[in-house]
């Protein structure tokens, strides 16, 4: 078993001044449609920072960043029943992150933390 693992720290001010300059525009490139149903229900500028961090931190865990055509919104993080965060892939990306890091992933683990104004994400891939 091999693991590769990503993280990212972010400051939260980051995000609120995108998103006061952008509004839903940038939330529609950043959010899956079921993430931006959970966000009405949430601190807007807080979980927005969270999701974005750990997403950073998956595409830096496969070693990419966003080229080849990898779509945030394609890289979902909800929560189960006992709120730990869990990632889905979708479409494109899926097959984009699978295919050219040629990972046979088996699990991918994420942990986000805030304070005030920061936020970190930390993902693990385990792989065969």
């Amino acid at each position: 078993m091999h693991i590769s693992q990503g993280i990212d720290l972010l400051n939260v001010k980051r995000i609120n001044k995108v998103y006061r300059r952008f509004g839903q525009r940038f939330l529609d490139k950043v959010l899956s449609h079921k993430e931006l149903q959970v966000l009405k229900k949430r601190n807007k500028i807080n979980y927005v920072a969270n999701r974005f961090a750990a997403k950073e931190a998956v595409l830096k865990a496969f070693g990419f960043g966003w080229r080849n055509g990898v779509k945030l919104t394609e890289i979902e993080i909800l929560n189960d029943d006992l709120g730990n965060p869990e990632v889905y892939l979708h479409g494109k990306t899926k097959e984009i992150l699978h295919n050219l890091s040629n990972l046979k992933i088996i699990k991918i683990n994420i942990s986000i933390s805030d304070e005030k104004d920061y936020v970190v994400a930390l993902a693990l891939l385990i792989q065969e």
